[in-house]
This record gives structure tokens, sequence and C-alpha cells, in this order.
């Protein structure tokens, strides 16, 4: 059965507002894998579209550690430590709380080194995730 979510305008608008100048990629999704709507960093990817699934992301082996079922069941924001060649990254799920169908999905540290303030090249990044 297709479903085709919908999110009344003002948590689009809310999270546009909250995390639109983030600087990292951040997502708004639907348990489907949907992907409601995304900030300005994750459309300077150009890759990232709303309507798509975020499965569709990267290389499948970087889903594997997923956790939004897990966040979604449990109401509770999960995360996981994401190792680089130079560093770390944190992923997180979020559960939007009054909507427990969707979730924010985001990550610290993937496009930027906090350590040393500079962004990251998302080929490296995307080569050691297929590690």
């Amino acid at each position: 059965m297709q479903t085709n979510p919908s999110l009344p305008e003002h948590v689009i608008e809310s999270f546009h507002l909250m995390w639109g100048m983030f600087p990292e990629n951040v997502m708004l999704v639907h348990k489907s894998r949907q992907v409601m709507a995304i900030n300005k960093a994750a459309e300077a990817m150009a890759f990232i579209k709303p309507g798509m699934s975020c499965a569709q992301i990267g290389p499948p082996q970087s889903h594997k550690g997923c956790l939004a079922d897990k966040a979604l069941s449990s109401g509770e924001a999960k995360f996981v430590h994401i190792p680089l060649p130079d560093g770390e990254a944190v992923g997180f799920w979020v559960p939007l709380e009054g909507y427990p169908e969707f979730f924010l999905h985001f990550n610290v540290g993937l496009a930027i080194n906090y350590k040393t303030g500079t962004p990251r090249e998302l080929a490296e990044v995307v080569k050691s995730r297929q590690r």
C-alpha cells in the first residue's frame, strides 16, 4: 500500500526556521523513509531532494546502522558514532514530538571536521563509509 505522508505547513516552516542554517545536512523524514524537507546544506549537495527515499543517499552499507525504527518505536533520540579517517562523526535520528511517524535525521561532523574547523571532502567521507 503506497502512502502519501503529509505534515501541516507550520511543521515544515518550523523545520526550516530551526534547521535551515545548520552547517550539516538535516532531513525531515517519514517512517517510510520519504524525505519531506531538507535544510540549505542538504540542498547544496544537489543529490538530496524532498520526495526521495533517504535510503538512496550514499552507499547501501552506510545504512546498515540505521536507527530510525528504534527512534520511532521508542519515541527517543538515537545516535551512532561514525569513524572517519581523521576523527569521527555522530549520526542522529530524532522523533518529532506530536508527529510519531516523522523524525529528523542528521550527522554532526560528517561535513565539517570540528576539531580543525575545515570542511571534509565528500569523496573521502563516502570512501571511508564504504569500508
